[in-house]
């Protein structure tokens, strides 16, 4: 997994089954894509880097799949790179409106820049004019979308001290009591993210 930001140490941001990477494999990452800058004189912004220096680790540990955090927006950041086999556009909200723009269909149009074609989109819950924008760049592209409320959801959230319980849906199997590890409503909804996401794996 590569995220960001951490939130106890650096090497959260790269994490391979569960934990994140030794600060050895960090090391070695990083060395690894220094000698390639070292030898083509490339220039990056941190950012950048630190993502180079994930894919490489995530190469070095061999890993089956990877869940890629975009940093910012979408069309424009350094996680775009990659081919993925899904996309998700968790929501559109006003963030990062010094880079991705003004309105909400601004923003929406960066973060459609994920989607790639005949590659499956998870579509979250955001206003109807970014929706659109973002349904729209999906046909374009041939892209098949999920979209919550319809393909799938997270519903009867409650909350129980620092925990949360709810029941999720995708498709036409709904699991009851599911457990998040939250007090937060929203995480539910990232919850049913997740799972529509893997039943596109376990599908393809």
């Amino acid at each position: 997994r590569f995220t960001s930001p951490h939130l106890g140490h650096f090497r959260e941001r790269i994490s391979v089954d569960g934990e994140p990477i030794s600060e050895q494999e960090l090391v070695d990452a990083c060395n690894h894509l220094k000698s390639l800058m070292d030898w083509g004189g490339v220039e990056m912004s941190p950012f950048e880097f630190l993502t180079s220096a994930a894919f490489f680790a995530f190469r070095a540990a061999k890993v089956d799949y990877a869940v890629v955090e975009v940093g910012i927006g979408g069309r424009q950041d350094a996680t775009n790179i990659i081919a993925p086999e899904v996309s998700i556009v968790t929501n559109v909200d006003y963030d990062h409106m010094d880079v991705l723009g003004d309105t909400l269909e601004q923003i929406a149009a960066e973060k459609s820049g994920i989607i790639k074609p005949l590659t499956p989109v998870v579509c979250g819950p955001m206003a109807d004019a970014p929706r659109e924008l973002i349904l729209s760049r999906a046909m374009q592209l041939s892209a098949p979308v999920l979209l919550i409320g319809r393909d799938y959801e997270a519903k009867e959230f409650a909350r129980t001290g620092y925990q949360g319980t709810c029941t999720l849906r995708v498709g036409d199997t709904t699991w009851e009591g599911i457990t998040v590890d939250s007090p937060a409503a929203f995480m539910a909804i990232n919850a049913a993210h997740a799972l529509a996401a893997y039943d596109v794996l376990r599908r393809r």
